[in-house]
């Protein structure tokens, strides 16, 4: 059973990671786990999702668990 759970927020840059939001906590709901995000606060770019869970004794990474684009136009669609 996992403990805890946090997410973080990135884009890339060739082999860089560019960390847009921090390990941050994923809230608990009673049937399901959440986050919320703000897209206004976010620039047009491809954002990379990590998720961090915890468990009694183990810490496991689970990188790009979400990869998703932001664009400046709304005629624009996703490829």
């Amino acid at each position: 059973r996992t403990l805890k759970s946090e997410y973080r927020l990135y884009v890339m840059d060739g082999t860089r990671e560019y960390e847009v939001f921090p390990y941050s906590p994923i809230e608990r709901g009673f049937q399901e786990n959440f986050i919320t995000i703000n897209g206004s606060d976010l620039i047009p770019n491809e954002y990379h999702m990590d998720i961090k869970t915890y468990d009694a004794t183990d810490v496991r990474i689970h990188k790009d668990v979400l990869i998703f684009r932001v664009v400046s136009d709304v005629t624009e669609r996703y490829e």
